[in-house]
């Protein structure tokens, strides 16, 4: 398979770190599903218990469960912008879709609890559990219910739970850092002004508080292969706990919804494991 890469920096001409570290996006979602999904094989938490219990200030649906903020069926609105059917989009904080906007207020810090009011203050898209939608809201409350249960840190809990055993010491949850550690290539933003003109912006710095749980962690490649392969694997959770985390598709989910998400994680999981086979061959 052919191809090239592009420098790491646009005003250079050397190629990015192949194990350098990088912003991983959603992939923060799955790291945090594990730490919520090893409280519950610890016998801590219970997936089918309504979140209002573990975070009863928040004026949660009581039909809301843990599974649910797991698996994007609470129907609680997305904090970062929500698409409807009808092609309309309801705006919620300033994110990537937001062109000029986000890139100025790209260094704003947002607390956890401020984007969660902001979502629950918009209707909910459906009742608790009959449908699908997927909400950057829900992880942040994954976050919110961790720490409030175990009175602790997110990022320490992480670390006790997923990091440390593992031994991942490229992995790290940034809360408000703005910057990588090295090595790490350049990330770049491009919009266009009200004008026309269009505009590319260096944006690898940036207070990563604006996604929150929802895509805020940082990692490697190597990281990565080790994380994703331990889980698929059988590592992280204990057989008994497949079962009990089994997948329960509400019923207005169509087939072709639930299969368009199984052919998303399998490429996800393929390009992972292409850009890991093409780094170890280097």
């Amino acid at each position: 398979m052919g191809g090239q890469c592009r420098p790491a920096r646009l005003d250079e001409t050397a190629k990015p770190p192949t194990d350098g570290h990088i912003r991983i996006g959603s992939n923060t979602k799955t790291f945090a599903a594990t730490a919520t999904l090893r409280l519950v094989a610890e016998g801590a938490l219970d997936l089918d218990a309504p979140a209002a219990e573990y975070l009863p200030n928040l004026g949660l649906d009581l039909g809301i469960t843990v599974r649910m903020l797991l698996q994007h069926t609470s129907g609680i609105f997305n904090f970062t912008g929500e698409y409807y059917e009808d092609g309309t989009f309801a705006p919620g904080i300033p994110a990537t879709t937001a062109g000029r906007e986000w890139v100025d207020n790209r260094f704003h810090t947002y607390r956890p609890e401020e984007v969660v009011r902001l979502a629950l203050s918009k209707p909910s898209r459906f009742e608790p559990g009959t449908d699908w939608s997927y909400s950057n809201t829900n992880y942040v409350l994954v976050r919110l219910l961790i720490e409030n249960f175990t009175g602790d840190s997110l990022a320490n809990e992480m670390q006790r739970l997923v990091l440390g055993p593992l031994g991942l010491t490229g992995t790290s949850l940034p809360e408000t850092e703005t910057g990588l550690a090295e090595p790490h290539a350049h990330g770049y933003y491009r919009y266009e002004e009200d004008g026309g003109q269009k505009m590319v912006v260096d944006v690898t710095r940036q207070n990563p508080s604006w996604i929150s749980t929802g895509g805020d962690m940082i990692s490697t490649t190597h990281d990565l292969h080790t994380f994703i392969s331990s889980l698929t694997g059988g590592k992280l959770l204990p057989p008994r706990c497949w079962p009990r985390c089994a997948d329960r598709t509400p019923k207005r989910v169509t087939a072709s919804a639930s299969s368009y998400r199984t052919w998303v994680r399998t490429l996800a999981r393929w390009l992972l494991t292409m850009v890991v086979w093409r780094v170890m061959r280097r």
